[in-house]
């Protein structure tokens, strides 16, 4: 409607409330374009899709646009399947909620390309593709700007787990996004980006990590393409993920406290899950 000031770039349209003309000139000059290259080169998915499709991108002002765009409530962007669509609500990355402090920073290096490789995947898997991976892959190209770390403490693979890498790997609709077992907070951006980043360290690449999911979701004997890349089963892959897990973990603690690394900790954008009892 008239609310929303148009604004085209190369592939990507871009629909802007009167307070997000700032962010738009802020992005669509550079970043945007950085941005979308860089998902598409990590991905290495340049032949395998028309990279030059339209793009649209909503910018609104409050939560409640936002959930009467996208009927999700607590969420500060989100893609739309099938449309090729991302919808920024603002108000989610206000400082002190002041309109004019707006955490720029964190919505163009974090959100957009989470945002982007969720419509990158789209393409290629056609909406048909693991809630966990959809959203680990994404959180993952968010760098530092996503959460970094995961402790899984003193659980043992497949026992008493929301997130073991079958429910990530597998599960195409899967409604809980946070949930609490026991001791143990479980949240699925921070478990699946840790499964990726463990397979990335495997594997190579995001890229060879795609090509790994896209085997694995294709056969009819998925126990063949685990052992093809060097796991026994899901119950293998989920111990040496959790061991990879908490070496990582206690790696990150031990630094020396002054570094940036540690203080990853502290900042109101990361989130970090850890046994309260290790």
């Amino acid at each position: 409607d008239n609310r929303y000031e148009l604004t085209k770039h190369k592939t990507f349209q871009i629909f802007s409330s009167e307070r997000g003309g700032g962010l738009v000139k802020d992005m669509v000059m550079e970043d945007l374009d950085l941005a979308w290259e860089k998902c598409i080169d990590n991905l290495e998915c340049r032949k395998s899709i028309d990279t030059n499709f339209l793009k649209t991108i909503i910018i609104v002002d409050t939560k409640k646009e936002f959930q009467s765009l996208t009927n999700l409530v607590g969420a500060g962007a989100c893609t739309v399947p099938g449309r090729d669509t991302i919808v920024i609500n603002l108000e989610s990355y206000l400082e002190e909620g002041d309109i004019e402090m707006i955490n720029v920073g964190q919505i163009l290096y974090g959100i957009l390309p989470h945002e982007l490789t969720h419509l990158i995947l789209d393409q290629l898997c056609h909406s048909s593709i693991a809630v966990g991976f959809n959203e680990g892959l994404a959180e993952y190209s968010e760098g530092r700007y996503g959460s970094v770390t995961f402790f899984p403490g003193d659980r043992q693979p497949g026992v008493g787990d929301a997130y073991d890498s079958y429910t990530i790997l597998t599960k195409k609709s899967h409604p809980i996004r946070v949930a609490f077992t026991g001791r143990v907070p479980h949240n699925l951006y921070v478990e699946s980006k840790s499964l990726i980043e463990f397979l990335v360290n495997e594997l190579g690449s995001q890229a060879a990590v795609l090509q790994f999911y896209q085997e694995l979701s294709k056969s009819k004997n998925p126990s063949s393409i685990l052992q093809d890349y060097g796991f026994n089963n899901f119950s293998d892959l989920d111990k040496k993920w959790y061991a990879w897990a908490r070496s990582r973990w206690i790696s990150l603690r031990s630094r020396d406290h002054n570094s940036p690394a540690s203080k990853l900790e502290d900042s109101p954008t990361i989130t970090i899950i850890k046994n309260k009892n290790p």
